[in-house]
């Protein structure tokens, strides 16, 4: 990957202050609005210039994200050409393929991102067609669906086992230099748009399921939080450091 000469981008860290470059890396967590701001990116920089964006995905990968080891194969044959690199791929495995650039992720508020994946694998997937939002879930075995497992910890950790990997993806998140949150796209938008001095204009267009008009039980959102406890503590941790980027951006 050092021989590569990518389109570089600046930014300006409200951590430090401390201007860079690089090809954007942002590391899109499935069900927190990455799809609309992939988009942007793409309206932002160009179609071809966002990997793999909607444009790779028609052509090459049948509309969904390529697997690891394509990925990994495709990449070096249009980096020169890119402004940002995405998938639904584990940051430790995105950080080794691409170091040093900047960083960037969307999180958002865990029970309502495992919803809104439950609600978008009954409508959208054909395996889950007419099933309830438990069974999708894994309530019933009590053995949850990976989709709503600490999905966000899983994908932001630099550690393979349940063991330390919270400690990991807290500690990883201090190596992003822009943080979104779902619940305050708008804002979260501006920010971007400061760091990175771009003019994103924030529209969000929800890749989401419909709602089919059944309420959530009280069984299946307790079982939700049990086995998004993780990810409840990192999100909190990610709104705290969102607060501060805004504030620096602010002062």
């Amino acid at each position: 990957m050092a021989s590569f000469s990518p389109g570089t981008l600046e930014r300006r860290d409200p951590k430090s202050g401390i201007p860079s470059s690089g090809p954007l890396l942002f590391v899109h967590i499935p069900k927190t609005a990455g799809t609309s701001f992939r988009n942007e990116l793409e309206e932002c920089f160009g179609k071809k210039a966002v990997f793999p964006g909607r444009w790779y995905l028609r052509r090459r990968y049948r509309q969904h994200y390529p697997d690891i080891a394509s990925f990994k194969r495709d990449l070096p044959g249009v980096y020169p050409q890119l402004r940002a690199v995405t998938g639904h791929y584990p940051y430790a495995l995105l950080k080794l393929l691409l170091p040093g650039v900047p960083r960037s992720v969307f999180l958002r508020e865990p029970i309502a991102r495992s919803i809104s994946y439950l609600e978008h694998a009954r409508a959208r997937s054909p395996q889950y067609r007419g099933m309830s939002l438990e069974v999708i879930a894994g309530l019933p075995a009590q053995r949850p669906n990976p989709q709503v497992d600490n999905l966000q910890t899983r994908l932001l950790c630099s550690k393979p086992h349940p063991e330390g990997r919270l400690a990991s993806a807290l500690g990883n998140l201090q190596d992003f230099e822009f943080i979104g949150i779902t619940e305050c796209y708008s804002a979260s938008i501006a920010l971007c748009n400061y760091v990175f001095d771009l003019g994103l204009k924030g529209v969000r267009h929800d890749n989401a399921g419909r709602r089919q008009g059944s309420e959530l039980s009280r069984e299946l959102l307790a079982f939700l939080a049990a086995h998004n406890r993780e990810d409840i503590e990192l999100y909190c941790a990610a709104r705290e450091i969102f607060r501060q980027m805004r504030n620096r951006m602010d002062d």
